[in-house]
């Protein structure tokens, strides 16, 4: 469900996209050799294939899942949250809705 217009929310449009732009995108996920194998432009990337790195990324964080005890994330982060303890994934979805209802 990722378009070209994500990458350009994400990254802005642009006629070539950098190896930085690429890590920015994939982190740590792929080795230097990969981001250059994945390269299709003399200089860099096109935005068709910055979109496929976007949802090669997509891809990986959804299967991995997130983990509670991510260091990234402090638990205070959290600390203001509602806790759900019952039907997770639909009290979720509601939450969700509702905070994309209140952006708009």
């Amino acid at each position: 469900m990722l378009t070209i217009n994500v990458l350009y929310e994400i990254l802005g449009q642009k006629q070539v996209y950098t190896l930085e732009d690429a890590r920015r995108l994939q982190k740590k996920q792929y080795t230097i050799q990969q981001y250059r194998n994945q390269m299709d432009l003399t200089q860099g990337y096109s935005s068709e294939r910055m979109l496929s790195i976007l949802k090669d990324r997509c891809r990986y964080l959804i299967e991995r899942g997130s983990t509670l005890n991510n260091p990234h994330i402090p638990a205070s982060y959290f600390r203001d949250w509602e806790r759900i303890t019952e039907n997770h994934a639909q009290r979720l979805r509601e939450l969700v809705a509702e905070a994309l209802h209140d952006k708009t």
